[in-house]
């Protein structure tokens, strides 16, 4: 190479590194947002073990009180009539063995593999059930609400204006029920402005009756009608969120057939609520010092403005002030003035809301008008992004690499290979700061290790509150439709037969079948047309030579037509959930520029053909097709790709014997391939992967010792590999691992000692290894492991004393670890650990005092841990623990007095405890402590 060749390497090299060190910069300040996110549906899943258990658990209750009454009677018996004591004593025995059997039955439900499961299943699948991380105390409120549905009312509608806080008032009291027990069943569904009402029905099938399977008519009367008679003898407890038609409530009230079930209804007009026979509770603004309070939270991270902001106290108040008490506005002006580090900024945007204030009169033209602000405040490409997140259909969470795909093909850059990665990482870094904005929401957390992270954000989903995507709307129509940028959900009569000058077109959930003659759009570059009727793409379409990203997932769509060759420019290509599709043209191959390829859930495609070749730029294509039983070769000979995702592909036996080509890849996911029996030994060949995912390979029975040649591998995922019996010794190789999932390895019996090579891991999940006894003790050297899940490791009789080495440990999961019979003294040495779950570890009988230390913890959940005897009373110093779970705890009689010295303490559950003899009075005076019992 010569000097000259050589200088522009080390410039391009530079410049790709600066370009990561901004992004890092950038993400930095972010980072404690994701890190606050994470506890709400960890919490959530937690309640859940004490929501399952509290009916089973009561049942058993009820009937040991029977059994007791009758043994008494018996004794009474055998007292007066000796001569028939061997009858007696026959008949004591009988009974003691029925309580046994049914004890052993009910344990089995607890244990997860049953009701568990299902539940569990039920809540990850049920969207948004997180609350925001800053919010005023709610507790009134929900103890009105609380109080309606236990005086009586079998449907309560919180009503209010949009962003006034209905659907977190009513997502509060939603895990108020869930801790209290008393429904099997619980669920939320978000309906919106056009809901997909026979979408919204199966949705709540999963939640309240199965999360596998469900009606098969596609009538939403019929699917109503089976949900009437599934759930009539059955309570249940259900929110249909942002409901905005009298014929989308009628065709989802379900639970009218039971009368123990209750309905919570979020909607904006009062007369809808009366017309449905529901109780009408008016969500009501925030008071001066709420409101101040919220505010104060989201821009400084605290109740009140800070010393070292005092100077700016006129200027929050006066921004406080127009923002109308709206918990909304709050929330995103305080998002956005969360960076402002001079009154300069302060000064401006106060007086920038002083006048879009008084553009409107009404509130909900005030809270546009506020919001409004915000979107003004960002950055062009940070707009961008913001509009394609408003075109996606209302209502439904978007993945977050489906919308940095579609965003990333919009952009104007170089064709060079490094500019497709870095334009898809700006996209990640992008999607973060509209999170950090509250203009954005992520549907889940990103759990423990806080990460910003591709691989950890590419799988979650993404929305924006209705309000704001209405404001976005607004601004998409501010000229006429034919001169819009962006032209988004128009009606199709009113772009027939004329030439539309918009760069972006939306007409996602558009029933029509067919399209209106004289439609063109010589300037689009992205299509948008998620869930349409149409079997076919607009015959104007073939003149968009511009077009970069086209999206027809969910679509009717048959088969690709030959003439999609002629989108010479297209990068994007997205056919996700197209059940009808049968068969792809041979002309994608000519396809040149394509970068995305997905073709996720496409049931009844059985082949692909084999034209990739022709296709360099390839760099992720995702493949779900259940149906299709091998890959073409031409599709793993691609110079470019990095991410080749088959999840899905049920029918797949065998993978080609050439995958060694793939000397690029970063990311191979093979989850769901039920069929594949061995992982190819080429494996060892590719030598880019950071992800490898086998998750649900149900037939791999072990794993290639060459795996330890990925010295770059960061995730290995394994999860419900069932089959699979041991772990290569080569896995210490893996130097670079940080995530470790063997979750549902019921066949896995031991760990390799070379586990404790893995310096850089951050987390291990061996949950549901069912015969794995004992964990090395080489465990801990792991000095870097965050999060540490061993729940329902059923054979699991001890942990290693160098569990307490792992410094850096922030969650230990020990969910009914049943043969775990002691905590050892060193776990004390845990001095970042937060979470210590317990529940149902039946064998254990006391806590080590050396818990005491862990200065930390926040959350300590012993439910169901029936034989514990005692509370440590170190357990006094615990001086951030705000939540303590003792439900079921039968065993236990007293808590010690110096728990009263825990400040911090905002959750205590004792439901259950039938032997505790009462709760120590200084629990009783702590501030704002809800004791369950």
């Amino acid at each position: 190479m010569g000097a000259a060749e050589e200088t522009v390497k080390k410039y391009c090299d530079l410049k790709r590194g600066l370009k990561k060190v901004l992004r890092i910069a950038m993400a930095v300040p972010i980072k404690q947002q994701f890190n606050d996110l994470n506890a709400s549906l960890d919490c959530l899943l937690s309640d859940l073990t004490a929501a399952m258990a509290s009916e089973l658990r009561t049942s058993l209750s009820i009937v040991g009180k029977h059994v007791i009454l009758l043994q008494r009677d018996i004794d009474n018996i055998e007292g007066h009539l000796l001569d028939l004591s061997d009858e007696v004593r026959e008949g004591k025995e009988s009974v003691k063995a029925c309580i046994e059997k049914l004890e052993h039955s009910l344990k089995e439900d607890m244990s997860g593999r049953k009701a568990m499961q299902r539940l569990a299943e039920a809540a990850t699948k049920t969207p948004h059930m997180h609350l925001p991380e800053q919010f005023v105390n709610l507790d009134s409120r929900i103890k009105e609400v609380r109080g309606m549905l236990e005086q009586g009312a079998q449907a309560v509608a919180l009503v209010g204006m949009g962003g006034i806080g209905k659907t977190t008032l009513a997502k509060a009291v939603y895990i108020e029920m869930l801790a209290s027990g008393d429904f099997k069943a619980m669920g939320l569904v978000t309906v919106g402005q056009e809901p997909d009402l026979l979408q919204c029905l199966k949705q709540i099938w999963a939640s309240l009756v199965s999360p596998d399977g469900g009606p098969q008519c596609n009538n939403v009367q019929d699917v109503k009608t089976e949900l009437l008679n599934a759930l009539q003898d059955k309570k249940v407890f259900l929110v249909l969120d942002d409901v905005w038609t009298e014929s989308s409530l009628e065709s989802l009230m379900v639970t009218s057939s039971n009368s123990a079930s209750r309905l919570i209804i979020t909607l904006r007009n009062s007369k809808l609520a009366l017309m449905a026979g529901a109780q009408v509770y008016h969500v009501g603004l925030l008071n001066d010092i709420q409101s101040m309070e919220l505010f104060c939270r989201w821009a400084f991270g605290q109740p009140n403005v800070p010393s070292d902001k005092y100077s700016f106290s006129k200027f929050v108040t006066g921004m406080v002030t127009e923002c109308g008490q709206l918990p909304l506005a709050l929330r995103v002006i305080g998002s956005m003035a969360k960076g402002y580090r001079t009154a300069v900024e302060w000064q401006s945007t106060e007086r920038k809301l002083r006048q879009s204030r008084s553009l409107g009169r009404e509130y909900e033209d005030n809270l546009l008008a506020v919001l409004q602000n915000s979107f003004h405040d960002l950055q062009e490409e940070q707009k961008h992004f913001f509009f394609c997140l408003v075109a996606f259909p209302e209502g439904t969470p978007v993945r977050v690499s489906d919308l940095v795909e579609y965003w990333a093909a919009q952009q104007c850059l170089d064709d060079t290979e490094a500019d497709e990665d870095d334009r898809l990482l700006d996209g990640y870094a992008i999607c973060v700061q509209l999170v950090d904005r509250s203009l954005f929401v992520l549907d889940a957390s990103l759990g423990p290790l806080g990460c910003f992270t591709t691989d950890v954000l590419c799988d979650m989903h993404c929305y924006m509150h209705d309000m704001l995507r209405e404001m976005g709307l607004q601004i998409a129509r501010e000229r006429h439709a034919v001169e819009r940028e962006r032209l988004l959900f128009p009606s199709l009569d009113r772009i027939g037969g004329v030439t539309i000058h918009a760069k972006e077109l939306s007409t996602c959930n558009c029933p029509s079948e067919s399209w209106p003659e004289g439609f063109r759009a010589p300037r689009l570059w992205a299509y948008l047309s998620r869930g349409s009727g149409s079997m076919m793409l607009p015959p104007g379409l073939w003149l968009s030579q511009q077009l970069r990203a086209l999206d027809l997932s969910n679509s009717h769509l048959v088969s690709l037509p030959q003439d999609i060759k002629r989108l010479a420019n297209l990068e994007v290509l997205r056919l996700d959930g197209c059940q009808g599709l049968t068969e792809l043209d041979a002309g994608l191959g000519e396809l040149k520029q394509l970068t995305i390829l997905s073709l996720r859930t496409c049931t009844s495609l059985t082949a692909l053909p084999d034209c990739f070749t022709g296709i360099p730029r390839l760099h992720s294509v995702y493949i779900g097709c259940p149906g299709v039983e091998s890959l073409p070769p031409s599709l793993v000979v691609l110079p470019n790709l990095r991410k080749l995702v088959l999840d899905g592909c049920q029918g797949l036996l065998v993978l080609p014997g050439n995958m060694q080509m793939l000397e690029c890849a970063q990311v191979l996911n093979l989850a769901g391939c039920e069929l594949l029996v061995h992982v190819p030994d080429q494996l060892e060949s590719l030598t880019c992967l950071q992800e490898v995912v086998f998750a649900g390979c149900k037939c791999i029975v072990n794993i290639p010792e060459g795996i330890g040649a990925l010295e770059q591998l960061q995730k290995l995922n394994l999860k419900h590999c069932k089959s699979l019996t041991q772990l290569p010794e080569t896995l210490g190789n893996l130097t670079e691992l940080q995530t470790l999932i063997l979750e549902g390895c019921e066949s896995l019996v031991q760990i390799p000692d070379t586990l404790g090579l893995l310096t850089q891991l951050h987390m291990l999940d061996l949950s549901g290894c069912k015969r794995l006894a004992q964990i090395p003790e080489s465990v801990g050297s792991l000095h870097q492991l965050e999060v540490l899940n061993l729940r329902f490791c059923a054979s699991l009789g001890h942990l290693p004393e160098g569990v307490g080495s792992l410094i850096e440990l922030q969650v230990l999961d020990l969910r009914c670890c049943k043969k775990l019979t002691h905590i050892p003294d060193s776990v004390g040495g845990l001095s970042k650990l937060e979470e210590l779950l317990l529940p149902g570890c039946n064998s254990l009988r006391q806590l080590p005092e050396s818990v005491g230390q862990l200065s930390k913890l926040q959350v300590l959940n012993l439910n169901l841990c029936m034989n514990l005897e005692s509370i440590p009373k170190s357990l006094g110093s615990l001086h951030k623990l705000n939540n303590l779970n003792l439900n079921f705890c039968a065993s236990l009689t007293h808590l010690p007095e110096c728990m009263g010295s825990l400040s911090q303490l905002k959750k205590l559950y004792i439901l259950n405890c039938d032997s505790l003899e009462g709760v120590p009075s200084g629990l009783e005076q702590l501030e704002g402590l809800r004791i369950w019992r």
